[in-house]
């Protein structure tokens, strides 16, 4: 997720270049964005290529999906080779109550077909806020049941743990909707340390690597906010991590 390392670009446009290097160095095959940093969007495709980085993703707001501004946002992400436009957050006044939410929902379902010409997709990010519950239900689940099978949903490991004092089993939330998770956010979480690395957390990692592979998820995205650690050490440390839950 390049929204690890947006400080840096900003601080510094001219080094974009050079960070992508260092991210495809690390392992990295594919990023995420979160916003062009004032960069066209042809100059991104074009560090992206030299660096052998595919765009895959982008958390877009809700605003951006509306109207002529979705025709830029279609527009924008074709000319860098993302074909996912990710919803990092709906609000509470766009989940409640119910039939607000399901108006809400009946517009996902015409954004998502709108896409279609495009070849792109619609999909929603898991903020802690759809896990904890609304009007009966977790909206997380109220979304997936009313949208499109290929409405793509990204669960954030990290993110939902803090919305219900028991936690969220992440694992549980793969089997409950098979398929529905393309995409995952791997955050760790930990309640000792809050700045643990992927592995060195409190989640079930190898579980939740084996039931996502059994779904066939298509990417795994690294996320890691903490302010503790340089962002690119940090992305490497959790990229490290995370790798140990695979076969050799």
């Amino acid at each position: 997720q390049l929204y690890c390392v947006r400080a840096e670009f900003q601080k510094d446009p001219a080094g974009i270049p050079n960070i992508l290097g260092q991210l495809s160095k690390m392992g990295f095959q594919v990023v995420e964005f979160a916003g062009f940093v004032n960069q066209p969007p042809a100059q991104w495709k074009q560090w992206l290529d030299n660096t052998g980085l595919k765009a895959e993703g982008h958390h877009v707001g809700w605003n951006l999906l509306q109207g002529d501004a979705l025709k830029k946002t279609i527009e924008d992400n074709a000319a860098v080779g993302n074909k996912q436009l990710i919803c990092p957050s709906l609000g509470a006044a766009r989940t409640s109550p119910r039939d607000v939410f399901m108006k809400t929902i009946e517009r996902i379902n015409e954004i998502s077909d709108t896409l279609k010409p495009a070849g792109m997709r619609l999909g929603f990010h898991s903020e802690a806020d759809f896990f904890s519950d609304i009007d009966g239900a977790r909206p997380w689940d109220v979304l997936i049941d009313n949208t499109r099978p290929d409405v793509v949903m990204q669960l954030d490991t990290g993110n939902v743990q803090t919305a219900r004092p028991e936690g969220v089993d992440v694992v549980q939330v793969f089997r409950r909707n098979p398929g529905r998770i393309k995409t995952m956010h791997v955050k760790p979480y930990s309640k000792s340390r809050a700045d643990a690395f992927v592995g060195d957390d409190d989640l079930p990692w190898a579980n939740i690597v084996r039931e996502s592979q059994a779904q066939k998820i298509e990417y795994y995205v690294i996320e890691y906010e903490r302010p503790e650690h340089p962002p690119l050490e940090a992305l490497k440390a959790n990229l490290a991590g995370f790798r140990r839950f695979f076969p050799a």
